[in-house]
């Protein structure tokens, strides 16, 4: 782990600072036999990689600041993260992965975390848990679409609670050629712009787009993501979003468009549109 001076006591937080790093490898272990026999019913999940950007974030927890300025300031991109503390007083590593599984196995099962980093101070263990920022390759682009698509159909082919509605499961959804169109349309200009809205730069609403391209329609829909680089975490997040979640859950709803345009030269670096549709 970097340590970023100035401290107030320069000398005194290196040496602590290195102290606490000292046993980070074994913990990571312990915490990741523990993601690989699962629980609460949660599968197996791949280990976790010590990343040294975490590291610094998880002090930066550790010495009383914020998270996501700590990230910043150590150079992660992650599209989501977590954090977890522990008291630890006097407990070794195996007490406190013994504590961390049990206390917060939705948090440390969940396989959508690949990077981790961890920081000691003030009697605590902070353990820092993200999604790093990726791209996916253009010619990845069919296989993410078939899975998005997959995806959208195992989740609506059970009942969800969305925010407070008690949703029942729906049919599942076709790919349409036209909504693929009106999707990629829109991804490419939310990129140009670096900004993330369903309402296009010259005012248009979904609707609009579908029928512009080409798309006979009775009821039209639209989810937006920005920064998701995996179709499992650009999906996980409209199901976490009350709104996005009832859209993807509409019984209406029979044919899907997805597509995503990258411009990492912007602040969220991956723009997604999933037109929801039903033809005349």
């Amino acid at each position: 782990m970097t340590v970023r001076a100035p401290l107030a006591v320069a000398g005194l937080g290196t040496l602590l600072a290195l102290a606490a790093g000292a046993g980070h490898a074994e913990l990571l272990e312990l915490l990741n036999e523990a993601r690989s026999r699962g629980c609460e019913q949660r599968p197996a999940a791949p280990p976790l990689r010590a990343d040294a950007r975490l590291g610094e974030a998880a002090q930066h927890l550790a010495r009383g600041g914020d998270l996501r300025a700590g990230m910043a300031k150590a150079g992660y991109r992650g599209v989501l993260w977590t954090s977890i503390h522990v008291a630890d007083g006097r407990l070794g590593d195996d007490e406190i992965a013994h504590a961390v599984a049990e206390r917060f196995c939705s948090h440390l099962a969940d396989p959508a975390f690949r990077d981790a980093g961890i920081g000691r101070g003030d009697g605590r263990t902070w353990i820092v848990l993200a999604v790093p920022f990726t791209t996916p390759a253009p010619a990845d682009a069919p296989q993410l679409a078939r899975r998005v698509l997959e995806l959208t159909n195992e989740a609506r082919s059970q009942p969800r609670r969305c925010g407070n509605k008690a949703l029942a499961a729906v049919g599942p959804l076709r790919p349409a050629a036209a909504l693929d169109q009106a999707a990629l349309a829109h991804s490419q200009e939310m990129a140009a712009h670096g900004r993330a809205s369903h309402k296009g730069q010259d005012g248009s609403h979904p609707a609009q787009r579908a029928a512009r391209a080409g798309y006979r329609w009775r009821a039209i829909g639209e989810n937006i993501a920005v920064g998701a680089g995996t179709a499992e975490v650009v999906v996980r997040g409209w199901l976490e979003s009350p709104r996005h979640c009832t859209n993807l859950m509409d019984a209406r709803y029979t044919e899907m468009g997805i597509a995503y345009v990258v411009n990492p030269a912007t602040k969220y670096g991956i723009y997604w549109t999933q037109m929801l549709g039903a033809p005349r």
